[in-house]
C-alpha cells in the first residue's frame, strides 16, 4: 500500500496495466469497503485500486460542515487493507478553476439538492476533474446514494471526453435499512432510532407505485 502525498509522485507512478479510482473525503466506512471490492473486480489480474482522500472545500457552502467534517486519519488507514495506492493531495487541489463553470448553469445541478447548495456540484466536479487529470483511471467508482452527484459526474465525463468510465455502485445500508453515510456520527440517539423512516416511506411509496396508486395523494397517504 502507497500513501502518495503530492500530485508530481502520484504522476510518477508506474501505470497499471488498468486503474479503478473511488474518490472518498475520508472518514470511511463499510459503503466504502464495498466499493474497493468492487473496484478490485473492475482491475483485473494484474491493475490497481486507487483510493483518494480528499475533503473538498469546494463542495462545502459557507456555514456548512466543513471544519467539523469527521477526519479520522487514523481510522482511515486502518481500513484500508488490500493492496491500494492512496491518494492525499495537497489544498491546492482544491483551487477554484473554471473549467467546470458551464456544469453550474445546467439544469441538472440547479435542482434537488443543488437548489439549496448553490455552487456544491461545481465544486465536487473541479476536484473530480483534476483527480481524473493527474491519476488518469481508466475507471472510477460513484455510490448510487449520491444518485444526482452520479449522473453529473457522468454528463462531466461526457461533455470534457474523459476517457474514464463511470461505474455505479449500489446503496449500501444497516441493517436497519439506513444508508451508510459519513455524516451518519452527527445523528444523535434519537435521531439515529428516526432516521430509518425515510428507507421505509421510499418503500412505501415504491410498493403503492407498483400497485398502480401512481398519483401523489395515494403514495403520500400509504407514507403517513
Amino acid at each position: 500500500m502507497r500513501v502518495i502525498t503530492t500530485i508530481a509522485e502520484a504522476q510518477a507512478q508506474p501505470y497499471a496495466k488498468r486503474r479503478v479510482l473511488v474518490p472518498t473525503m475520508g472518514a470511511l466506512h463499510r459503503a466504502h469497503g464495498e466499493m474497493l471490492g468492487v473496484a478490485r473486480k473492475h482491475t483485473g489480474h494484474d491493475g490497481e485500486v486507487a483510493l483518494s482522500i480528499f475533503v473538498n472545500p469546494l463542495q462545502f457552502e459557507p456555514g456548512s460542515d466543513y471544519e467539523r467534517y469527521p477526519r479520522p486519519e487514523k481510522r482511515t488507514k486502518n481500513f484500508v487493507e488490500m493492496p491500494a495506492s492512496i491518494f492525499v493531495p495537497p489544498q491546492c487541489c482544491g483551487d477554484a478553476l473554471t473549467i467546470v463553470q458551464c456544469l453550474s448553469r445546467s439544469p441538472l445541478s440547479n435542482t434537488l439538492e443543488g437548489k439549496s447548495r448553490p455552487g456544491h456540484f461545481r465544486g465536487v466536479c473541479t476536484v473530480v476533474a483534476k483527480l481524473f487529470n493527474v491519476l488518469s483511471p481508466d475507471a472510477a467508482l460513484f455510490g448510487e446514494k449520491d444518485f444526482q452527484q452520479l449522473v453529473i459526474v457522468r454528463r462531466m465525463v461526457r461533455d470534457l471526453n474523459f476517457k474514464t468510465d463511470i461505474i455505479a455502485v449500489p446503496t449500501v445500508r444497516e441493517e436497519d435499512g439506513l444508508a451508510c453515510s459519513s455524516r451518519n456520527q452527527y445523528l444523535n440517539i434519537e435521531e439515529r432510532k428516526q432516521a430509518p423512516v425515510l428507507h421505509r416511506a421510499l418503500l412505501a411509496a415504491a410498493n403503492a407505485g407498483n400497485k398502480s396508486a401512481r398519483n401523489c395523494r395515494a403514495c403520500q397517504q400509504s407514507n403517513r
